[in-house]
């Protein structure tokens, strides 16, 4: 194959352009390297306010599709942009203001502070619309699998992606979209598990990730080799998939059915750190004996971490929730001193 950067196109458009061409469909986002909008508002008003001060903003990649030999449509595919090109849209669609708190300081009394798109002066429409952004242009010959390895390298150097959100473009097999559909569940939203600002990093997918981590290899560290290993190890085919889903969703209904019963319980075992033990708990031994006494006690632990005066018990707990909390040291510990305590 051709050296990638060489082939690669490198052109300029407008934001007219770019914007206009994503709204009719000419750009589309492709999910397959992204799975969430990641920005939240603060950083929309900072891109529109990089544009509005004349600075410029980081290239973008586009992937040009086959044409279509009937119509002779083009179309491309977003590589690399999709946040600027989507917040772009929705700023221009009247979504929302660019909000003065968010602005620098020496910017909160210029005339595009606090105001929508149609409140726009004219002149800061007509700068918005003719800012050019570099694009660069990767030719329909070059391979997805080709265009995934040149995602992650970008966003290896670029540091804009999480693991989880490269994992998401590096993997397309039966792993990734099992740990993606088992994050939609309700339980999680429900019981505000993760902010929005964490589902859009993937913070729910990389834990239920760790939870399948556990079903097939037990506790252990989650370190990004031993992710990407078993992403590797299930991508093509995963058997037992039924099953994990199975039993996923039974220890799920239990952690459930525990948090129904008490506010205090809930809130403490919703942080992920907790969440993962009681997890791996409830899988192993199921109700410990029985659910009234199981919440009781569980109740008495939670009292017991808050409390002044902390046992050797709870301690010890503490010290696997403090320091290097995704290791296999610090989450046996966690479990060990959880166990003790309700065995007690």
């Amino acid at each position: 194959m051709a050296n990638a950067n060489d082939v690669i196109q490198s052109t300029r458009a407008s934001v007219a352009k770019l914007v206009g061409s994503f709204q009719k469909g000419s750009y589309f986002v492709d999910e397959s390297f992204q799975r969430r909008l990641v920005w939240g508002p603060k950083q929309k008003v900072r891109l529109l306010e990089t544009i509005l001060v004349g600075y410029p903003i980081p290239e973008i990649y586009i992937h040009r599709q086959t044409t279509n030999t009937k119509t002779g449509e083009e179309k491309f595919s977003i590589v690399d942009g999709q946040q600027r090109i989507s917040t772009l849209s929705q700023y221009i669609s009247g979504e929302w203001e660019l909000k003065a708190s968010y602005l620098d300081l020496e910017n909160r009394g210029e005339d595009f502070a606090g105001l929508e798109w149609d409140d726009l002066p004219e002149h800061r429409k007509s700068q918005i619309y003719d800012f050019m952004i570099n694009v660069r242009e990767i030719p329909s010959s070059i391979d997805i699998a080709e265009i995934r390895k040149i995602f992650k390298r970008l966003n290896e150097t670029d540091r804009s992606l999480n693991p989880q959100e490269i994992r998401h473009a590096q993997f397309t097999g039966k792993f990734v979209a099992f740990a993606e559909k088992l994050a939609d569940e309700d339980f999680w939203s429900e019981w505000e598990i993760f902010t929005d600002r964490q589902v859009r990093r993937m913070a729910d997918v990389e834990f239920t990730t760790s939870i399948l981590s556990y079903f097939k290899n037990g506790i252990v560290t989650d370190s990004a080799a031993t992710i990407n290993k078993l992403y590797d190890n299930y991508n093509e085919t995963y058997p037992g998939i039924r099953a994990d889903q199975r039993r996923f969703r039974d220890v799920l209904s239990r952690v459930e059915y525990l948090f129904e019963e008490d506010d205090k319980l809930s809130d403490f075992f919703s942080k992920t750190v907790h969440l993962y033990t009681l997890i791996v708990l409830i899988d192993k031994h199921g109700y410990v004996p029985n659910k009234k006494e199981m919440v009781e006690r569980l109740c008495e632990f939670v009292a017991k971490n808050d409390a002044t005066k902390k046992t050797k018990l709870i301690l010890e707990y503490r010290r696997g929730s403090e320091q290097r909390t995704r290791s296999k040291v610090s989450r046996e510990i966690r479990y060990e001193a959880l166990l003790q305590f309700l065995r007690k």
